[in-house]
């Protein structure tokens, strides 16, 4: 037990330094934004194809509603504390819990798709500092531990939390994955990524179903 917590702390330390590494250096890069608008769009499908549907069917009607309006909720929070740090601390809190779900999610791609998610956490947040970028990227993989330990030990409470934290990464998803304004063609072909990694995220899971 103790040994896959701490390879999952190190999986998700090490996705997310890097996620802050590219979000204050690399932000401004075409292809960084087309890629990271293609696993943008690959983790909205997996989020409406795959953990609903798990949600749902683990936990029935009553988690789905979490679900839904956690992500309600949330949204109408953030229009007005985006920019408050302790805000931004529990933003990362539930989506490290969701990193949890993600590294148990497929058996062959667990890892590399948990280092990508860290990553993509890391990279939708606002902030010109390092070193709490770095100090975010620690409560993601503290709070993805966290998950992992109450999968193991408390089932019932780890399927609400992460129904909870999955409304949450939904909204910010949807929010942060197509440019708000199509200025150029760089918008236009950073959205074609979005919705060509939504498509092979469908495709993905089918196979894997």
């Amino acid at each position: 037990m103790s040994e896959i917590l701490i390879f999952a702390f190190c999986v998700f330390i090490f996705g997310s330094v890097f996620g802050v590494i590219f979000n204050l250096y690399c932000n401004k890069n075409f292809v960084y934004r087309m890629i990271f608008g293609f696993w943008g769009g690959s983790l909205l499908s997996f989020m409406c194809f795959g953990f609903l549907s798990d949600v749902f069917y683990s936990g029935g009607i009553f988690y789905a509603v979490v679900f839904v309006f956690s992500g309600l909720i949330f949204s109408t929070i953030f229009e007005k504390y985006a920019d408050n740090k302790f805000f931004n601390v529990l933003h990362c809190f539930c989506m490290g819990l969701i990193l949890s779900a993600i590294f148990f999610d497929r058996e062959n791609f667990f890892i590399s798709s948990s280092i990508v998610t860290a990553m993509y956490i890391l990279g939708v947040l606002d902030y010109s500092n390092i070193f709490y970028g770095i100090l975010l990227s620690i409560i993601v993989s503290l709070s993805g531990v966290l998950g992992i330990y109450l999968k193991f030990g408390y089932e019932k409470i780890a399927e609400f939390i992460f129904a909870l934290g999955g409304g949450v990464i939904l909204y910010v998803i949807c929010r942060e994955v197509l440019p708000e304004n199509m200025r150029n063609f760089k918008d236009i072909f950073i959205s074609f990524a979005v919705i060509f990694g939504f498509i092979c995220g469908v495709v993905i899971f089918s196979i894997n179903v």
